[in-house]
């Protein structure tokens, strides 16, 4: 009885063996499915893939749709949203609203000391600057950094030092701040082709900037007091635009009534001299008939009392 339960025994636990292996194979060759499966991969249309292989990039532009790697950690897919747009915020020399865990705010911590840029006139003011970007070159975008963030964050903050030293305050907390964003903007995208980081920044925005809270008050007063100045001179020159003008105007009316009066003038002593010259000839005319008449009358006068009168020829007289 001993022997048949010892065999029946034996023939159970191979039994269950052949099922156990039989259970192991189905488990492993399903896994082995599930892990072969799990090589497929589906790249969404605003999306672009990279396929990497040991870390290798076998495949820069992995096109939307569906698709097949080798499961990891044979094959590693990185998915781009290259039509989005993200967004770092540089404060490293911002007034305040540090990002907790960001440089300035460990420097704070650290020194209790704040942080500030030097304008190209030695004064000192807060920026804070606002970064968008996107990726134009997966490839590099996931080769270049793993903490990308960051490197934007160091070229900005060299880059915004830079501008800011060369810019007088006056122009950086008035007009002079679309040039800074521009000039930031050029020389951060020209730091980032340089380190091949695939990144293209859309646009630079100053968030803040201003001089430190302690002295904001002294900076208006200088601000309001250019703004006064400018005003005066807007309205000085106004008053020049319109004055002289206004003068000129008056210099030719008074000269064309100087020349009216003198032509008037002139037209009314050439009739005085015509006139005189008329009365001048009728004069001249009258005496020559005054002493015509004196002579005739003298004539006769004479002749009443001689008797013979001889009338000589005036060439007869010459002759004797």
């Amino acid at each position: 009885m001993n022997t048949d339960t010892q065999q029946n025994n034996s023939v159970n636990l191979k039994h269950m063996q052949k099922h156990l292996m039989q259970y192991t194979v189905v488990v492993i060759s399903a896994l082995l499915l599930i892990y072969i499966a799990t090589g497929f991969f589906y790249i969404d249309p605003n999306q672009i893939g990279v396929q990497q292989r040991f870390g290798e990039i076998i495949d820069a532009d992995v096109k939307p749709g569906l698709h097949y790697a080798l499961p990891a950690p044979i094959d590693q897919i990185t998915r781009i949203d290259s039509k989005n747009v993200r967004s770092v915020i540089v404060d490293d020399f911002a007034s305040s609203g540090w990002e907790f865990g960001s440089r300035a705010h460990r420097y704070i911590k650290a020194s209790n000391l704040t942080t500030y840029c030097i304008t190209g006139d030695n004064n000192i003011v807060n920026v804070s600057l606002l970064i968008k970007y996107n990726v134009l070159n997966p490839a590099n975008y996931i080769v270049s950094t793993r903490d990308v963030e960051r490197l934007i964050k160091g070229f900005t903050a060299s880059s915004v030092l830079k501008m800011v030293s060369q810019t007088e305050v006056d122009e950086v907390l008035t007009f002079g701040k679309k040039r800074i964003e521009d000039g930031v903007k050029q020389m951060l995208q020209k730091k980032l082709d340089k380190f091949d980081s695939g990144i293209r920044i859309a646009f630079v925005e100053i968030r803040e900037i201003a001089p430190p809270k302690q002295t904001q008050r002294y900076f208006d007063d200088v601000i309001n007091a250019k703004q006064e100045r400018k005003k005066a001179l807007n309205v000085a020159q106004a008053y020049k635009n319109r004055a002289i003008p206004e003068a000129r105007e008056y210099a030719n009316k008074t000269e064309q009534e100087a020349n009216s009066y003198k032509h008037q003038q002139i037209l009314v002593a050439q009739g005085e001299a015509s006139r005189f010259s008329s009365q001048l000839q009728s004069i001249e005319a009258d005496e020559k008939l005054l002493q015509k008449q004196q002579y005739y009358q003298f004539i006769k006068q004479l002749g009443n009392k001689i008797d013979n009168i001889r009338v000589i020829s005036p060439n007869a007289a010459k002759n004797n």
